[in-house]
Order: structure tokens, then C-alpha cells, then sequence
């Protein structure tokens, strides 16, 4: 099975064996940790999507909106961990092939975390964009009856510049 030297073959079997006995003892560290030990939650939804400019069978482009909101829960004994959110709008068209191709994409709409509502053993905070909990973006795009979907990626990133998470969220599609 192994090829070389048979020293090299026992050294492979102790890191193996070490590797397992160490995978194992994870398990049981997990199993014995407390239920309010569950790591930090994140979410996003995104409302219908609405345009302007779909005009039957004469389309040229038009404006694509969408609302957004999005919420961090972590066990009410730990610190939040996001310091900033930043959030773009993206225009997707369907290509020929059937797949989708970015074409727009708005500029960063940056947020924060909002207040921390506690909710027994966690709490919750809303995503933030200056002061609103639920922002319309909008995106205009140029098309001739070209099909269009939105699609809403925010990146939410701790206070040393490291990106804790990215969430995407697709939103209908309409003919411009």
C-alpha cells in the first residue's frame, strides 16, 4: 500500500493514530460543551422585487429595488462580533447559455449592527444601514426585453478588517 522507506511508514501511522485520538477527544468536548455554547447566527431576507421600466415588448432598461434586512444572534454571555456591514445591490441578466452574468452593481451601502435585544439565553441585533432596519437599494439597468434578476450579497466583517461572513440572497426577476 505505502511505497518508500518503512521508517516513513511508521511515522505515517503515529500522525494518523494521533490525528484520530485527537478528533476524538474534540467529539466529546463538543458533546460536554453547554447548549448556550452555540456559536453566533446570521441572517438575511430580502423583500419582492419591484421595477420600473417593463414595458411589454419595447423595454430598454430600467430600475430594479429591493428592501433588505438581516440580524446577527449570539448567546446573550458573548460579544457580538460584527463591527461593519457592507452591502451591494447587483443587477444579474441571463445569458443566452441560461446562465446569470452580473451587468450592475451598486455602489457599498455600509451598516452596523443596531441595539441588542435579549431574547432569553441569546441575543439579537438588527443589521443597520444609517439608522434603517429594512433599506431600499436600487440599481438601474440597460437592456432591450432582457431578463433581470436582483440579488443582494452583504459582507459583514469584524473590527480588525477580517470578514466573519458573506450572505447572498436572490430576489425575482423581471423583463427590461
Amino acid at each position: 500500500m505505502w511505497e518508500g522507506r518503512p521508517e516513513s511508514q511508521e511515522v505515517i501511522m503515529k500522525i494518523l493514530i494521533r490525528a484520530a485520538v485527537a478528533a476524538s477527544s474534540l467529539a466529546l468536548v463538543v458533546v460536554a460543551a453547554p447548549a448556550n455554547a452555540m456559536p453566533a447566527t446570521y441572517a438575511q431576507s430580502v423583500g419582492s422585487l419591484e421595477c420600473d421600466g417593463h414595458v411589454t415588448d419595447d423595454g430598454d432598461g430600467g430600475t430594479m429595488y429591493v428592501r433588505v434586512a438581516g440580524r446577527e444572534v449570539r448567546p446573550s454571555d458573548k460579544h457580538f462580533r460584527t463591527y461593519k456591514i457592507v452591502t451591494r445591490l447587483l443587477a444579474q441578466e441571463k445569458t443566452y447559455d441560461g446562465t446569470w452574468k452580473t451587468v450592475e452593481v451598486t455602489r457599498a451601502v455600509d451598516g452596523r449592527l443596531g441595539r441588542a435585544r435579549n431574547v432569553g439565553d441569546y441575543n439579537v441585533a438588527k443589521f443597520t444601514w444609517a439608522g434603517n432596519t429594512n433599506p431600499e437599494l436600487a440599481v438601474e439597468v440597460a437592456g432591450h426585453d432582457d431578463l433581470f434578476r436582483a440579488k443582494v450579497v452583504t459582507k459583514l466583517i469584524d473590527d480588525e478588517g477580517v470578514k466573519i461572513k458573506q450572505l447572498s440572497s436572490i430576489a425575482g426577476q423581471c423583463r427590461l
